[in-house]
């Protein structure tokens, strides 16, 4: 599943245009999947009018197998992006977007006393809060996907 959304600036906020969770089907193969991605991510732009397209940088993300898996979405984005804008997606480290949109994040000594476990679910739990108050939404933890993809676009209205 992958969270996506697609946010504009409205006169006085951003706006939240459209959200949701893309469900692959994985009886198809991987190739299949990954055209299928590029093509949802095309239709989208050009749907929406979107004028550029923002992906989570996987620096953050210390499970091998994770980001072997979301290295294909990237760069099925990336081409998709390439192909209906004709320039490059904007990249953004998580820590970047949740700094940016004012996501409560953890001090040093904080993190010292929890397991990366509960640190995991901390930083989920303050995305979706802080998406919820800005957008005034009530997504739930089967939603963190959606959340983190609402933080990037927030955060990349502000990308210089």
């Amino acid at each position: 599943m992958v969270g996506w959304a697609v946010v504009g600036q409205g006169d006085e906020r951003p706006v939240l245009i459209d959200h949701g969770l893309l469900k692959q089907d994985t009886k198809k193969g991987h190739p299949e999947r990954m055209c299928l991605f590029e093509d949802f991510v095309k239709e989208s732009v050009i749907w929406h009018g979107v004028h550029d397209v923002v992906i989570e940088d996987l620096k953050s993300i210390q499970n091998a197998r994770t980001v072997r898996i979301l290295q294909n979405y990237i760069a099925a984005a990336i081409m998709a992006t390439r192909r209906s804008l004709g320039r490059d997606a904007i990249m953004l480290a998580q820590s970047t977007a949740h700094k940016r949109i004012g996501v409560k994040t953890l001090t040093p000594a904080q993190k010292k006393k929890m397991t990366r476990k509960e640190i995991t679910e901390y930083n989920k739990r303050s995305v979706l809060n802080t998406i919820n108050r800005a957008f005034n939404l009530e997504l739930g933890r089967k939603q963190f996907d959606v959340s983190d993809a609402i933080a990037i676009g927030l955060a990349g209205l502000a990308t210089p």
